[in-house]
């Protein structure tokens, strides 16, 4: 058993070379050692993960939960690098890999009655001696039961045995792993819109996808801060470190929404708000405002009100007129629909077109 572990970790080392290589020497890797080994690294962070449940070492979601209404840690961070030329995708992929970990959910199942271990999300390495930066929800979505565990690059599995401050708000948490000798990554605020940015993440289990486009705005939604970004990501992603041209981070991936299937807008926490809840950092903080579609959204919401009344005299006024006055309604929600297709009536209401079809008026429902 120790000669097959020694083995599938060796294979998974092998394949990350890619990472470690020094630049200029990338010629003497071999064609196949730059392919990454999906199977063997989950075959490592399964059997490790297995075996610290063994050893009693993790921690159950039941009690990391109790400890998310810590709202800060100070701890002491690496200082954000600027180096004189920006470094290549390749460049940044080899640096920033190792600071990037596969967080996976440890569940016992009332089916089968084994043990699953899942990767679900990112996590990323502010500390040597273990802190990482993950999502909130990943850790507030877990059943009561279920353990976390964090890998590195190489397979190595490590438990997450403490949330250290958290934030709901701005989905954001800090959690130490059982753990020394990582390589940090330095945040910095250097996230205006227009500045490039890399993503390493694992997509759907995708380990260590990397994928780049530029900071498209950032703002603020009610008392949150935000950061849109083009590079892409997906389930999986949540928790990854959006990287500058330097290996800095600029923020967390968080979040995507497709606008009416026309387009995807991609989420991420500023590091503004990471370095609230780790250090003793403050920027100006958003002010509450009035929503930009507050409008919108009540027009949603009496409409359809008028809509259900109307459907309820049927029979008491003429087909003509009501289909006349449902027309008139009709027109009213698609415009405002549209314009916020994530309100809960907007939502209901354009499935409702969908399956009737858009020339057909929807029957509101109760």
């Amino acid at each position: 058993m120790i000669v097959r572990a020694c083995s599938i970790l060796a294979l998974v080392l092998c394949t990350f070379e890619d990472l470690r290589a020094e630049p200029g020497i990338e010629e003497g890797v071999s064609k196949a050692a730059q392919f990454f080994d999906d199977g063997a690294f989950r075959k490592l962070q399964t059997d490790q993960a297995l075996a610290l449940q063994k050893k009693g070492r993790l921690v159950t979601a039941d009690e990391l939960g109790k400890q998310l209404g810590r709202k800060s840690v100070e701890l002491t961070l690496p200082k954000a690098e600027s180096p004189a030329s920006p470094l290549s995708l390749r460049e940044i992929y080899r640096k920033c890999g190792q600071s990037i970990f596969s967080i996976a959910e440890v569940r016992d199942c009332e089916g089968c009655g084994k043990t699953h271990v899942t990767p679900y999300g990112t996590g990323f390495a502010v500390t040597a001696d273990g802190v990482l930066l993950t999502n909130h929800h990943l850790i507030e979505s877990l059943g009561p039961n279920s353990r976390m565990v964090a890998s590195a690059v190489d397979g190595a599995t490590y438990p997450v045995v403490e949330v250290l401050a958290a934030s709901r708000i701005d989905d954001a948490a800090a959690i130490r792993i059982n753990g020394s000798g990582f390589k940090p990554l330095a945040l910095s605020t250097d996230n205006l819109a227009g500045t490039r940015v890399a993503v390493i993440s694992h997509p759907r289990g995708h380990l260590y996808s990397l994928s780049e486009g530029i900071v498209t705005r950032r703002f603020t939604q009610f008392s949150t801060r935000m950061m849109l970004v083009s590079a892409e990501y997906a389930v999986g992603s949540s928790g990854a470190p959006v990287l500058d041209s330097s290996g800095n981070v600029l923020g967390m991936v968080a979040v995507t929404e497709s606008l009416n299937d026309q387009m995807v807008v991609r989420g991420c926490i500023p590091s503004q708000s990471l370095l609230e809840l780790i250090t003793d950092s403050e920027f100006e903080s958003p002010k509450p405002a009035h929503y930009p579609l507050a409008a919108e959204r009540a027009c949603l919401k009496e409409t359809f009100a008028a809509m259900q009344q109307l459907m309820q005299q049927q029979g008491q006024i003429p087909p003509q007129e009501l289909t006349e006055r449902l027309g008139v309604l009709n027109a009213s929600m698609k415009h405002s629909a549209e314009l916020c297709p994530d309100d809960p009536i907007a939502k209901r209401y354009l499935q409702a077109m969908k399956a009737q079809g858009s020339k057909k008026t929807p029957a509101p429902g109760k």
